[in-house]
């Protein structure tokens, strides 16, 4: 805010305690409120003497452009899958195939690794339920005589995930969408560019039938409307039988 702009351009205005570099570091500078921004222009434009201003933006088409034209643009890049598996390692200790799995959903982000690391136990659950839960569709668009049983063991699938609260819930129907995006990558042979461990890719193949340019709209539609009422406090249990027994109806065959 202007109060924040009007401390940085008194403290530039005052000489460091030994002469050296003064450096600011200005966090999400794409939120700079518009009222603030002409404060600092002056300052960015002429700086004082050994003094460096690092603006660090997720976005700088966000950035205000006469904020941006004083500035010297730097793009960092994500880190490579090798060096995140690297260094997971080195940190948690942990065998290198894990810390490959992790690199590879990461984004190139290593704090996001870090989280994966941390929460790979919930991973696993997730993945545990999608199989069930599309191993259990696929018989039901069959019509498959034991899809009874299978639905029980869903059920109780579904009332595990609901039972960890709503952001557990979000996760996993995130992680549906994920999947269905890499069995569609799959299918129209762009296996580069999909982001998945060696299980989830175990899965991919197993199910990469199921998902075409023909149904993945629809199914991915009905995702984000779970997603939607399971943000705005819905019935948890009727949400996903209600979302189970709609992607069925994608699955199965056209007559």
């Amino acid at each position: 805010n202007i109060r924040d702009c009007a401390n940085i351009i008194n403290q530039n205005s005052i000489r460091s305690y030994e002469g050296g570099y003064k450096i600011y570091i200005l966090w999400m500078v794409e939120r700079l409120y518009h009222a603030a921004a002409p404060k600092l222009l002056k300052t960015l434009e002429e700086p004082e003497n050994k003094t460096l201003f690092i603006l660090i933006a997720e976005s700088s088409d966000k950035i205000l452009s006469t904020i941006l034209s004083r500035t010297q643009l730097i793009k960092l890049p994500r880190l490579s899958v090798e060096t995140i598996q690297k260094q997971l390692v080195s940190d948690f200790n942990i065998s290198s195939d894990t810390a490959h799995d992790i690199a590879e959903i990461s984004e190139g982000n290593y704090h996001k690794a870090i989280t994966l690391y941390q929460n790979n136990s919930d991973m696993k659950e997730m993945l545990r339920h999608f199989e069930l839960m599309f191993s259990s569709m696929v018989a039901l668009a069959q019509n498959a005589s034991n899809e009874q049983v299978r639905f029980l063991e869903v059920e109780n699938s579904f009332a595990e995930i609901i039972s960890k609260g709503r952001e557990a819930q979000k996760n996993y129907i995130t992680f549906i969408t994920r999947m269905l995006r890499n069995i569609l990558l799959l299918n129209t042979h762009h296996e580069n560019i999909i982001r998945a461990t060696s299980e989830e890719k175990r899965l991919l193949n197993f199910f990469k039938t199921l998902i075409t340019l023909k149904n993945i709209s629809s199914i991915i539609e009905e995702c984000n409307k779970a997603l939607f009422h399971i943000e705005r406090n819905g019935n948890s249990a009727l949400i996903f039988t209600d979302l189970y027994l709609k992607i069925s109806q994608h699955l199965a065959p056209r007559t």
